[in-house]
Formats: structure tokens, sequence, C-alpha cells
């Protein structure tokens, strides 16, 4: 346990450190720093702290791969399913919609992931997977919002003379 308590306060340091400037990358940095550091500070879980925070300096936010972890068995078609739906949701476009529930989504995939690997702490399993599902049920919405949206185009020189702020007579 100890061992790996420096080379977790380094990852920390430069996860810390890391400041993204696209947003949905900044989104899933926030959210996953949140978890490094619950892990980090209170549980003393070095080794996941390392990994989240590992994560969250990451150019390109992904969900865990289900193989990526050793999951109970009576739970693996629930986060098989639960991935679909978030690689679903951000191949729609989502990370372009809402940045944040994006990042958010995909973070606490990786906790909740991370958390039923473990399996004993339910309050932090349910707190994971109610986050997870609050954020990706927000960006299907806002998907689903875009998508019905009615875009209609003008061409701008039809209706006002160029610098004028005055409706044409024919319009």
């Amino acid at each position: 346990h100890w061992a790996e308590a420096g080379p977790a306060a380094d990852a920390m340091k430069s996860a810390r450190a890391t400041k993204p400037t696209e947003p949905f990358a900044a989104a899933y940095h926030k959210y996953s720093m949140e978890h490094a550091e619950f892990e980090y500070v209170q549980m003393e879980d070095y080794r996941d702290a390392i990994l989240h925070a590992n994560n969250a300096k990451g150019g390109n936010p992904q969900p865990s791969t289900i193989e990526s972890r050793q999951l109970p068995g009576d739970k693996v078609a629930e986060l098989t399913s639960a991935r679909n739906r978030l690689v679903t949701a951000l191949s729609r476009g989502g990370a372009q919609v809402d940045a944040d529930s994006a990042g958010k989504a995909v973070a606490r995939f990786n906790c909740w992931m991370e958390q039923q690997e473990e399996n004993f702490q339910p309050k932090d399993i349910a707190y994971c997977k109610e986050q997870f599902l609050a954020a990706v049920a927000k960006i299907e919405r806002v998907e689903a919002a875009a998508a019905s949206a009615e875009l209609i185009t003008l061409q701008s020189d039809v209706l006002l003379d160029l610098g004028k702020d005055v409706i044409k007579p024919g319009f």
C-alpha cells in the first residue's frame, strides 16, 4: 500500500497541473479529478487514484471497456448496456451539444466500473451509477431537442440591403 503512495502523489500532482482547454476534455478532467481526489485523500486507494488521475490527463476521454475490469458476473450486462448507451450518445455528437454532461457521463461511468469491480461500497457504486445515468440522460435530451429543431436558412442579401437594418419593401 505505502509503496503506491509516492507514485500516486506524482500522478495527482501531474493531473492537477493539467488544464485541458477543449470543453469536453475539461469537463472530463474536472469530474475524473473529483473521483481521483476522493480515492487519493479519503479512501487512500492509491492504485485507483493513479488510474483516475492518469485518465484525467488524457486528451481523448473514453469510457472504460468492460474487459478492463474484473466485474461481478451479474453486473456485466447492465454495465455493457450503459456503456453502449454512452457510446451512442457520444457518437451522435453528445460532447458537442453538452460538453459538461458528456465529460461527467464518461468520468462517472469509469467511476462506476471501478467501484463495481471492488463491489463492497454500495453507496459509492450507487453514487457513480446515479450520476452517470443523470448525465447521459441529459445528453440524450439535449440531442433530441437539437435533432427536432427546425433550421431555416435565408440568404442575407434577400431581406436587407448591405449595411442597412431596414427590411426591403418586397419582404
